[in-house]
């Protein structure tokens, strides 16, 4: 009896094609993946991979769900080590800034393993709530807020209604949306104040366009200096005429 390696449909021992997929049915074997199956090259067996990782306790060997810090069993568990997407996340807005650091958050691909999803949104939502309590750009809110829309959809689509990832999304949307209104009125507070700040440097700046263009500033230091003798002569003048009138009156 043999089987289709591309389908797994069962085959007619003289078949040259498969009935189902439409591959060819080939003779030769391929060399066994060590870890996966010794069998992968015969055509008489169907071809059996095993995906992702089953997480065990390794003091009773009780299956351990994610995020749990406990086995069913009560032991601890420790040396959980991060997620190579939450790494690579974390390097990449150590590495960029600004634009750069936008455009990276945007197109950063969402894992599809379920821990290392949920770990995704934590981290997101984590950096999200610090931006937003620290009043930082909104730019850079904006770019984060996106993300965690993006990873809170494809939470709802991937897992069932009861998965404790989806409860816990749902928890950070609803405490997000309640500290994007505070934040809201922290950006529009800053704004009045940017708007007043902005007012009084274009008065500065139009009382020194003023004073720039008067005669007085756009004049010579010689000009300016024998302006202030002439003044100077004329108070001297007044001053010794009202004291001759004085005593030729006397």
């Amino acid at each position: 009896m043999k089987f289709c390696t591309n389908c797994g449909k069962q085959l007619n021992d003289d078949a040259k094609f498969c009935d189902t997929c439409g591959a060819p049915v080939s003779g030769t074997q391929t060399p066994p993946i060590p870890g996966i199956n010794e069998n992968v090259g015969d055509d008489t067996k169907r071809k059996e991979v095993f995906v992702g990782v089953k997480r065990k306790c390794p003091v009773c060997g009780a299956e351990v769900s994610a995020f749990a810090l406990t086995c069913p069993n009560g032991h601890e568990l420790s040396g959980i080590s991060v997620s190579k997407t939450s790494k690579d996340f974390q390097e990449g807005l150590i590495k960029y800034e600004g634009k750069e650091e936008r455009d990276f958050v945007a197109s950063f691909p969402i894992p599809n393993e379920r821990e290392a999803l949920g770990n995704f949104m934590l981290m997101v939502a984590s950096i999200l709530k610090q931006d937003m309590q620290n009043g930082a750009d909104q730019m850079r809110v904006s770019s984060f807020s996106g993300k965690f829309d993006e990873i809170k959809s494809k939470v709802y689509m991937m897992l069932k209604a009861d998965d404790p990832i989806v409860g816990e999304t749902k928890k950070w949307d609803s405490a997000l949306n309640e500290l994007y209104e505070n934040y809201k009125k922290i950006i529009e507070e800053r704004a009045i104040i940017n708007r007043k700040k902005q007012k009084e440097q274009e008065r500065k700046n139009r009382k020194w366009e003023r004073k720039r263009n008067s005669l007085w500033y756009n004049a010579s230091n010689e000009t300016k200096g024998f302006i202030i003798y002439i003044c100077i002569s004329f108070i001297v003048c007044v001053i010794l005429f009202a004291v001759f009138y004085k005593l030729g009156i006397d």
